[in-house]
């Protein structure tokens, strides 16, 4: 072999470490590249969270519809979050496990002033199951009744009493026999203000009930604020929140009703 081939040799030898080289090199580049955006849209991310978590803040002390940019959270942050304040005449209630309870407001409540605004309800209503969907069949750990406790308060005074009593009894579990009603049965309670569910069940692994108050004309009052806050950064990267909060729940050791 002569000089002339050993360098050639040498040469091509050079010529694939250098393209190895080079490939590794721009892989690593590439990969680094790809990491250094994940991170960037990662971070875009978190701060449009951050963002519409602060505009739901600003809006329950504002009690009024925001604008995320003029919260001084950046350049580039934009967005609101709006005090939503809708009527409906159905609504559905939270989940509601063994022994729990949840207040309906049956007439206007202003939560400012803590007193009810509007005239007392004396209306035609009904409720049915919203989960577990389907026909309600009674069982060792699906068996439950559902107590409702209508209370009238004087707006003068704010004093309270108990103006009705049903109960839906579906597995037979009470023995009640007066203001029995069924799911679905329209009723006309007593003039009332607010109306307290609480759920009997005799299994601990009850799963929960969630129901619909249904509302024979017109709308129910509001039961809380709903406030909905989108932000977005300036690279595009945005979040979407949504916070129920309800009117104040009375504690489970008011108004307890007896059958």
């Amino acid at each position: 072999m002569n000089k002339y081939n050993q360098s050639g040799q040498t040469l091509l030898v050079i010529i694939l470490l250098a393209t190895v080289l080079l490939t590794i090199g721009l892989s690593v580049s590439q990969t680094t590249t790809q990491e250094q955006k994940i991170t960037k849209l990662e971070q875009d991310a978190k701060q449009a969270y951050a963002a519409a978590e602060a505009g739901i803040d600003a809006a329950i002390k504002q009690k009024t519809t925001v604008s995320i940019g003029s919260l001084g959270l950046g350049n580039g942050i934009s967005g609101t979050a709006t005090v939503q304040t809708t009527t409906a005449n159905g609504f559905t209630t939270p989940t509601m496990k063994k022994d729990e309870q949840y207040t309906f407001y049956v007439s206007d409540y202003d939560i400012a002033a803590n007193s009810f605004t509007g005239e007392s309800f004396d209306d035609s209503m009904n409720i049915t199951v919203n989960t577990p969907g389907g026909v309600y069949v009674c069982g060792p750990t699906t068996s439950m009744a559902l107590e409702l406790t209508f209370v009238l308060t004087n707006s003068t005074n704010s004093s309270s009493t108990v103006s009705d009593r049903r109960i839906i009894d579906p597995c037979l579990l009470t023995g009640a026999t007066n203001g029995t009603i069924s799911f679905g049965q329209a009723f006309t309670p007593n003039a009332s203000s607010m109306m307290i569910m609480r759920v009997i069940a005799p299994s601990a692994t009850f799963s929960g009930i969630s129901l619909n108050i249904n509302k024979a004309s017109g709308n129910w009052p509001l039961q809380g604020q709903t406030i909905v806050s989108s932000a977005q950064t300036q690279t595009g990267a945005s979040k979407k929140l949504q916070l129920f909060q309800s009117y104040p729940q009375l504690p489970s050791e008011f108004f307890v009703t007896r059958f």
